[in-house]
């Protein structure tokens, strides 16, 4: 009922909810969906000119290139359709069949390349086809981005805690053990000695504390800073007034 329109709404999901009536001559009937399915047509297409909208055709039925569903549509031959959708579909000799281009030249090309080329050195025989794959997947190869273009801060998560340990260690000249909780997002370091390089080289003496190096190595692999005051006067209770140093 109408009146019920505005509680609908009340929820999050009143709009949903709503769409599955719809009017029909001042009466509110089931929506389409309750009588067929309204996400594809139900409507058998039989014959088309058009490769392309065979190809969609194709997509749209089986989610696939299906050359023999295709070439019943248009009466042309493979060879035919292939030359018209030429650069829109690649033969994939992975899966030994064709992919529309979206779906091929997608993902770890890098990878898929590597795969093809392994496929290649099994099946020595030559196929235009699969070269031309392979020229479609070394063109959507990024290009590197140059070392000194990439940055990164001490702590990156996807760097192995090993690498900072080992640098660590070499810098502290002891022993130095690093790990992380994903599920924390924290780091945690430990040493199994100390020395005069963690407790006085690699030392910030504040005002009111000292950080030793393994304190400011946490903090560098967190990305922050060490939260260090200084005194700058008395309050008149006589308390110190602090402001960060």
């Amino acid at each position: 009922a109408p009146q019920n329109v505005g509680l609908v709404l009340m929820d999050a999901g009143g709009h949903d909810l709503l769409a599955i009536e719809r009017e029909e001559k001042g009466r509110l009937v089931k929506s389409d969906i309750f009588e067929h399915p309204v996400s594809f047509s139900v409507l058998q297409t039989e014959h088309t000119d058009s490769p392309e909208e065979a190809l969609s055709l194709s997509l749209n039925r089986y989610g696939s290139v299906e050359l023999g569903y295709m070439q019943e549509l248009t009466g042309s031959s493979e060879e035919e359709l292939l030359t018209a959708l030429k650069g829109r579909v690649f033969f994939n000799p992975l899966v030994d069949g064709y992919e529309i281009k979206d779906r091929f030249v997608a993902g770890n090309v890098i990878a898929k390349m590597e795969d093809i080329r392994q496929w290649q050195q099994v099946h020595t025989e030559t196929d235009s086809r699969v070269d031309e794959a392979l020229a479609a997947l070394e063109e959507a190869v990024p290009e590197q981005i140059p070392f000194d273009d990439l940055d990164f801060n001490f702590g990156e998560r996807w760097i192995p805690t090993g690498v900072f340990a080992a640098y660590m260690s070499h810098l502290y000249e002891t022993e130095v053990k690093i790990a992380y909780s994903p599920s924390l997002d924290e780091f945690s370091v430990s040493n199994t000695r100390t020395n005069v390089k963690i407790y006085e080289e690699f030392c910030v003496k504040g005002y009111y504390r000292s950080y030793d190096g393994m304190s400011l190595l946490k903090h560098a692999l967190h990305n922050t800073v060490p939260n260090m005051m200084k005194c700058v006067g008395k309050d008149e209770n006589g308390n110190d007034i602090k402001v960060r140093d």
